[in-house]
């Protein structure tokens, strides 16, 4: 089951935060002002919903499942400790065939993380390259067939499995808490939703006032993602650059470490696709970018299992950047004035949209 709830915020803009936190005894800090030192620090992301949008789509991949875990009864169980602070859960069936479907959707959604950008847009959406979406939703629907067949499978072997569960629960056993075959098929189901960010329009011949609110609340959302998206792909390739550092410095014994091609092909594929993953337009990223493809095009491994040094100092001037920029994202911290009441709320308070699918 696919359960999504919102809650719409009473104001959205930054005044009306600022006063939120005044009123509740807070002070708003962080680097909200731009950085005095570096020409790196990343000003907010200037790319603007059009923009996002002509490059990147709202991708939703569902993959619904029963549950298998029901309440049992306390009453059968012996115990001295105070029965109202226990629970019993048991477990209807266990079986590898409802294992493998498990471990199959925990792969799709791995894949989907590896080739898109899952965002604070609403919890289980994905932004995916427009130049990517034909590949990666081939794929999924490749996953999708390979599922349906571990679901078969494990219908077939259900009827088997209650019986099972009939001696192994013994006086927990319920033939109420087991759907027909039927029924448990139905519960099973996969889907790919492609969803249009934004504002309907008929909210604005309802309510001028609910209309610009909730464009509000769009924007500020939006602006966060971006930030996000641009914070993830400098993070990738810091890692990637970071790894490759770490492998042409030599250990505390002064002796090379072992280089591996994975090193470089990890790196070469996430450079081959930054222009198609670059939704935010990030420039300064796109330099170090074109500098670390100088460094590695035309070169095999052996030219770094051999670095005289060059390649390392190369390395490491570019981690030092690319480490710079992302301690220097920007980031939002509340302070607490001495003596103040505190409340808080969490990221799947108001105005945040949560999915949950199984």
């Amino acid at each position: 089951m696919t359960i999504e709830t919102f809650s719409e915020p009473i104001e959205t803009n930054a005044d009306a935060l600022a006063k939120a936190c005044a009123d509740a005894g807070l002070e708003m800090a962080g680097n909200q002002s731009e950085p005095e030192h570096d020409s790196l620090a990343p000003a907010a992301p200037s790319v603007t919903a059009e923009e996002l949008f002509r490059k990147a789509v709202c991708m939703s991949v569902s993959l619904n499942k029963p549950g298998l875990m029901r309440t049992g009864d306390l009453d059968l169980v012996g115990t001295d400790a105070d029965r109202k602070r226990l629970r019993l859960r048991k477990l209807l069936v266990q079986c590898d065939e409802y294992d493998e479907i498990c471990t199959l959707d925990g792969r799709i959604r791995r894949f989907m993380k590896k080739h898109s950008y899952k965002s604070n847009l609403r919890s289980g959406i994905y932004l995916v390259p427009l130049a990517e979406l034909e590949e990666i939703d081939t794929e999924v629907q490749k996953l999708f067939v390979e599922r349906t067949v571990l679901v078969g499978r494990f219908l077939n072997v259900y009827p088997a499995e209650v019986e099972s569960a009939r001696s192994a629960l013994n006086s927990q056993f319920r033939e109420k808490d087991y759907p027909s075959q039927e029924q448990l098929a139905s519960e099973f189901s996969t889907a790919i939703e492609y969803i249009e960010w934004g504002v309907p329009g008929q909210v604005a011949t309802i309510s001028q006032s609910i209309y610009h609110r909730a464009q509000q609340n769009a924007e500020t959302r939006l602006m966060r993602a971006t930030e996000e998206i641009r914070l993830a792909v400098r993070q990738a390739m810091l890692g990637f650059v970071d790894n490759i550092r770490n492998k042409l410095t030599p250990g505390e014994d002064g002796k090379r470490k072992r280089f591996t091609r994975a090193a470089l092909e990890n790196l070469g594929e996430f450079l081959d696709h930054f222009a198609n993953r670059n939704l935010t337009n990030d420039g300064e990223l796109a330099t170090l970018v074109e500098e670390a493809r100088g460094l590695v095009e035309g070169k095999e491994v052996d030219h770094f299992k051999t670095d005289s040094g060059a390649l390392r100092e190369a390395f490491e001037s570019l981690t030092d950047r690319l480490q710079e920029m992302v301690e220097l994202a920007p980031v939002r911290e509340f302070r607490v004035r001495p003596g103040a009441p505190v409340t808080a709320t969490t990221e799947s308070g108001p105005g945040v949209a949560e999915t949950i699918a199984e």
